[in-house]
């Protein structure tokens, strides 16, 4: 009989904690509840920003092989500083040693080793216009299995070339590395770009390098998606 009375007082009492809304205030069941929602929304917001930043950050780097990709023209009165920049990174950087080194030509040795990761580096410097000289770099490994560091190596050389950054002479080959060489990123808004080209050394003719746009601007444009033609066109425009 007790066991029964228990059964039956008991379900109208479990019934009205669940539908009174006083009764789940009490217990706290609604707040915690909603403290889960929040959680829940909060990781998946969290989640998706993240995709979103690893998404332009792989599309950044991406696109930095291709900016920074070995062909540069500078004016002529940096080129013996360019020219040192390609001679400290080639020795540092490649793991061969110099085998051509003079006023136009700077090459290492090649590796024989099919499995070496070892970069085999030509840099080439020639007159371009009255003012203005091209360095052209290429790096390359034997290893078959290699070829994403090839693409780096070209990239953080030239991109040490133009600039100097120390990023780009301390970074190794892996991908991980060699982003702060080669891109920045706002994290707050979850994007990334390659890094601004410099103010003194740029892949556009003189007019960008002799102060027609400042770095801000070359910045903004490279940011905006402007491909090298379009930023030259501009900075033309502004000279």
């Amino acid at each position: 009989m007790r066991s029964q009375c228990y059964r039956r007082l008991g379900l109208p009492i479990l019934f009205l904690t669940l539908l009174l809304p006083e009764a789940r205030a009490t217990t706290g069941w609604q707040e915690k509840k909603e403290e889960r929602k929040a959680a829940k929304e909060k990781r998946k917001l969290e989640k998706a920003r993240k995709q979103q930043l690893d998404n332009s950050e792989a599309y950044a780097f991406s696109r930095a092989l291709t900016f920074y990709d070995g062909r540069v023209t500078i004016p002529t009165r940096f080129s013996d500083e360019a020219w040192g920049r390609a001679n400290e990174w080639v020795t540092l950087c490649s793991g061969l040693r110099i085998d051509v080194s003079s006023e136009r030509v700077l090459q290492t040795y090649r590796s024989s080793d099919s499995a070496s990761l070892d970069l085999a580096c030509t840099v080439n410097r020639s007159p371009s216009g009255p003012e203005e000289i091209t360095v052209t770099a290429l790096c390359a490994v034997n290893n078959m299995f290699g070829q994403g560091n090839s693409r780096r190596g070209t990239a953080l050389l030239t991109r040490y070339i133009l600039t100097g950054d120390p990023s780009c002479l301390n970074s190794g080959l892996k991908v991980v590395d060699a982003k702060e060489c080669l891109i920045e990123c706002d994290y707050e808004a979850a994007e990334c770009a390659p890094k601004p080209m410099g103010a003194a050394f740029s892949t556009t003719p003189s007019s960008v390098a002799n102060g027609s746009c400042t770095v801000e601007q070359i910045t903004a444009m490279v940011k905006a998606g402007l491909s090298d033609i379009q930023i030259k066109a501009a900075c033309d425009a502004a000279g």
